[in-house]
């Protein structure tokens, strides 16, 4: 076979896995109390993510575990600064055809480092589907009160 065909063959494989691990995912952006995604959806159900802080406005979160054989399937980072405090939300959506969960990885552990001024942070999966052991799901990451918010966020899956 062509060397060059082969290789057109091994990208379009890589191409169409890059495609099924898509995060979609929403700017950071300030939130009121009636613009808050709770408030906007009033009967939202949220799973919390252990939360850790550490020093100088760094905070871990974590939901699943590690097992063997999972690895690392996406990551996200993104950043926000304000001149006064403000209550910040993101959403992201794993993977990005959110509807279309057949693809992509099955979820056995997410990790989010957050750094901001504030330690009144949380992160959440939304919804009573997807998360842990699914192939999909929706995350809300919020903070009050903060000058500054950024985050990475790792996704890990088999």
């Amino acid at each position: 076979m062509n060397p060059f065909i082969q290789i057109a063959f091994v990208l379009a494989f890589f191409f169409n896995i890059c495609l099924s691990v898509d995060l979609c995912t929403s700017y950071i952006y300030t939130v009121t109390n009636q613009s808050r995604y709770t408030s906007l959806h009033h009967n939202v159900t949220l799973k919390p993510f252990t939360k850790t802080i550490h020093v100088k406005g760094n905070v871990i979160f974590n939901i699943g575990e590690r097992i063997e054989g999972d690895r690392l399937i996406v990551t996200h980072t993104d950043e926000a600064q304000y001149t006064r405090e403000e209550d910040i939300e993101a959403i992201l959506k794993y993977p990005q055809c959110y509807e279309d969960s057949k693809n992509g990885y099955t979820l056995t552990f997410v990790q989010v480092y957050v750094s901001l001024t504030s330690d009144d942070a949380f992160v959440y999966f939304v919804g009573k589907s997807g998360g842990i052991g699914q192939r999909f799901c929706q995350i809300l990451l919020t903070a009050n009160q903060t000058h500054n918010y950024s985050y990475q966020i790792y996704f890990y899956g088999y």
